[in-house]
């Protein structure tokens, strides 16, 4: 069977590039027949370096392999220009090219394992017709695994850097401090945060919030799914946040002379650092949650070294890949979807907020017995859980600036550290999407 070789360049090219993209192809490559032997001998070099050391190889790396495998001058030079060209190369769509080897080496092993089992059963040989389908099928099985089980001696040195806090943790932060400093800086990379409210407090305000603090703090993409409102209401939120002016007004279509001018100064004075890192991405009430997944795999591929945050505002409008049993499986399969999602290594680093709505009570309870059952299955999935509640105690309103109100954000959960159910003051200005720390904040106790 033939075989487009540029699929296969384009995945060795990524491999020399990412270890994170080598964990995945590992299970396909070691059962590809490369079309080209010098395409083979790359990748005997990245997995050697790889499964022993974790590590990409380098050019230092390369070339005394080179001068080891490879006798004939001419061989060497042709070796050479490969290595360059996979360098150079760019590929667009790498892990589109993988699942194409991936196809190939599941359909190759079919094809063999026909033809063995034909061979055996001419020669009246039912064992070998059993063995070689058995072999077949531990094949495709094999070449279907995303990534290859990592050894726990072999990791060790990472995980104890870690520990140390060496390593560090990239983080989405929130627009409020005091919570990054309690739960480590914001929500980490592959972790799932969930932000609950009643109707009409906030939730889409602060995780539009939280999108701006990623932008303008981090070198983060953001996309923003929202299910309860247009792209382009969602974009006025935005715009509301980034030029002060209300979205009421943005919509109203009524827009100044005066209001015009300041936003494109403010475009012409700050837009670049968006640029192309925002997209508002449109999903509609009933359609997939795979949609979420598909436009965040091709952002990867556009941007490949950015952090990226998704913000699903909210899932729970949306179906899960598969038909549930019941309406509360349903919402669960679709947390436990988003919470897969941040954990996959091809789509690293990445980080998921999205929004719920919940009950007054089941804030005022801090996650403990009598929470709705949707609620706490949803809640397993989440690192951070952030609730905002409008019914505060508090008197003092000289600090509040006009149009802003007082809230109540509650730490609910936190997995990043051992600072839970603690309470901060702040204020939000709904009109421009604004939230504010106030003073006497940081409430609580640690847990």
């Amino acid at each position: 069977m033939a075989f487009d070789t540029d699929l296969e360049a384009d995945v060795l090219s990524q491999c020399m590039r990412s270890t994170q993209f080598v964990r995945r192809a590992l299970p396909v490559l070691r059962r590809h027949d490369f079309s080209d032997r010098t395409y083979a001998w790359v990748w005997s070099v990245i997995a050697d370096c790889y499964e022993r050391n974790r590590e990409l190889p380098t050019g230092r790396i390369f070339s005394v392999r080179l001068e080891r495998d490879h006798k004939d001058d001419d061989e060497k030079e042709y070796t050479i220009k490969a290595l360059i060209a996979l360098k150079k190369r760019r590929p667009t769509a790498p892990k589109s090219a993988l699942e194409e080897v991936r196809r190939f080496a599941k359909m190759a092993a079919t094809r063999r394992a026909a033809f063995d089992a034909l061979d055996g059963i001419d020669k009246g040989d039912v064992d070998a017709a059993a063995e070689a389908m058995a072999s077949a099928e531990r094949d495709l099985k094999a070449a279907d695994v995303t990534q290859e089980p990592v050894n726990w001696q072999a990791t060790a040195r990472d995980r104890v850097a870690a520990y140390r806090g060496t390593i560090d943790r990239f983080a989405f932060p929130t627009p409020v401090a005091t919570v990054n400093r309690l739960i480590g800086g914001g929500l980490w990379a592959s972790n799932l945060g969930i932000i609950l409210a009643t109707t009409s407090v906030g939730k889409s305000t602060l995780a539009v919030d939280c999108g701006f603090s990623a932008l303008f703090k981090t070198d983060s993409l953001v996309i923003h799914f929202p299910t309860e409102e247009t792209p382009e209401e969602c974009s006025a939120r935005y715009d509301a946040r980034l030029t002060g002016i209300e979205r009421a007004h943005l919509l109203s279509g009524k827009l100044t002379d005066e209001q015009e001018a300041h936003m494109l100064r403010t475009f012409e004075r700050r837009g670049d650092a968006i640029g192309e890192r925002l997209l508002v991405h449109g999903i509609e009430p009933g359609q997939s949650i795979a949609s979420i997944r598909a436009v965040t795999e091709q952002a990867r591929e556009d941007h490949p070294d950015r952090p990226i945050l998704v913000i699903a505002d909210s899932a729970d409008h949306l179906s899960p890949p598969k038909s549930m049993e019941s309406h509360r499986l349903s919402q669960s399969a679709l947390y436990w979807y988003l919470l897969a999602m941040a954990h996959d290594d091809t789509l690293a680093p990445i980080g998921v907020w999205s929004t719920v709505q919940a009950p007054f009570e089941y804030l005022r309870r801090h996650l403990d017995e009598g929470a709705t059952a949707e609620s706490k299955d949803k809640a397993r999935t989440a690192a951070i859980m952030l609730g905002l509640d409008d019914r505060t105690d508090r008197e003092d309103t000289d600090d509040l600036d006009r149009g802003e109100d007082p809230l109540l954000l509650w730490i609910l959960k936190n997995r990043q550290g051992r600072v839970k159910k603690r309470q901060v003051y702040v204020s939000v200005n709904m009109g421009t999407c604004a939230f504010r720390e106030l003073s006497n904040q940081d409430r609580g106790d640690d847990d």
